[in-house]
């Protein structure tokens, strides 16, 4: 290699071009420059920087507690179970059992929704936003983007939440909600149907034919 002319040696420029550049490029581009054959070139592309949004989860913990979960809050039953595709108590009921969850070791996808600080020192999201974020996912089979403006959490969290209450879901109740009918849950379900809705012998089926409705419209 002749010093005096860097251009003899394709990989001294590729060197050259690197220590050229004025932004902080990573270690990787020389660790790579061993592995570079005679006719490779290195394309250097800035990274862009990250952005940073600010979240107010306290501002959006108190108007979610307001709207649903305060003894005067702003909404009624009705409107919660029609938002959240479930009853209250129910949810109250879901949020209970993972704080009550008292086995050791305590799976990861428990002491996730527990409340935790972030690298900053600031309080994370409590259980209610973050259970209230994975059902709303669900109930209106939407991404995240939907509420974002109303709970203020990031996609990859609200994709954490959901996927971990999936996990917590199942390991509490699939042996008593999530397995098979047995015959007595079946003569249950049937009964109250017929009680309820009129419509004996009603499961799994929506073959009506052997039922006489009334305002039936005939030809």
């Amino acid at each position: 290699m002749n010093p005096n002319n860097p251009n003899s040696d394709p990989d001294l420029n590729v060197v050259l071009t690197i220590m050229n550049t004025t932004n902080n490029r990573s270690l990787e581009a020389l660790d790579q420059l061993d592995e570079l054959s005679d006719n490779e070139e290195v394309e250097l592309v800035p990274r862009a920087p990250r952005r940073y949004l600010y979240r107010d989860r306290e501002s959006r913990t108190k108007a979610l507690w307001n709207d649903y979960f305060f003894h005067t809050c702003r909404f009624p039953e009705d409107y919660f179970r029609r938002r959240y595709r479930m009853r209250k108590a129910l949810f109250l009921r879901i949020c209970q059992g993972i704080m009550n969850f008292s086995q050791t070791p305590i799976p990861e996808y428990f002491t996730y929704f527990h409340l935790r600080r972030d690298a900053t020192g600031l309080l994370g999201f409590n259980i209610v936003q973050k259970v209230t974020f994975a059902i709303r996912q669900l109930a209106y089979a939407a991404s995240a983007d939907l509420f974002y403006e109303y709970l203020h959490m990031g996609e990859q969290t609200s994709y954490e939440c959901l996927n971990k209450f999936f996990k917590f879901v199942f390991h509490l109740y699939a042996t008593e909600y999530l397995r098979k009918p047995s015959a007595q849950d079946v003569q249950c379900l049937t009964t109250k149907h017929a009680l309820i809705h009129g419509l004996s012998g009603m499961l799994r089926s929506i073959d009506c034919m052997h039922w006489r409705l009334r305002y039936c419209p005939a030809r």
